[in-house]
């Protein structure tokens, strides 16, 4: 990634749109659950062990929306 791309994408996500404030506001927290699940990886993880991320997806998958 080029470094003004880095910047753009590091200024967006300082600074969202309205609609991303509010959107984000709902879904966070557990606040929102119908029909979706939001799971979280850290960068290391996926850089470092690809195949115990894809295992958690496949296991969270498997189990029923709330």
């Amino acid at each position: 990634m080029t470094v003004e791309r880095r910047a753009f994408a590091r200024l967006l996500r300082k600074q969202p749109t309205k609609a991303e404030d509010i959107l984000w506001r709902c879904l966070r927290g557990s606040r929102f659950h119908l029909g979706v699940r939001v799971i979280r990886f850290a960068n290391e993880e996926v850089e470092g062990d690809i195949d115990s991320v894809l295992e958690q997806i496949r296991t969270e998958l498997r189990l029923p929306f709330l």
